[in-house]
């Protein structure tokens, strides 16, 4: 399921630390920001699956080395 872009403008409201009005990037901590869907599986599609997780695995080292 492809994620929606997220654009425009929010507004959020919290504890500040210091006074004032502020632009940019904020990180909001508490909440989960990805959810990931459940879905049911064959047992036919178990080895398939397993494929994708192993070559998942390995483009993820290879994208933090």
């Amino acid at each position: 399921m492809p994620e929606l872009p997220r654009t425009g403008e929010k507004l959020f409201r919290g504890i500040p630390v210091s006074t004032g009005i502020c632009r940019g990037t904020i990180l909001v901590m508490g909440r989960s920001s990805d959810c990931i869907p459940l879905r049911d599986i064959e047992e036919n599609e178990i080895a398939h699956e397993m494929e994708r997780l192993h070559d998942a695995l390995v483009a993820t080292r290879h994208q933090i080395l």
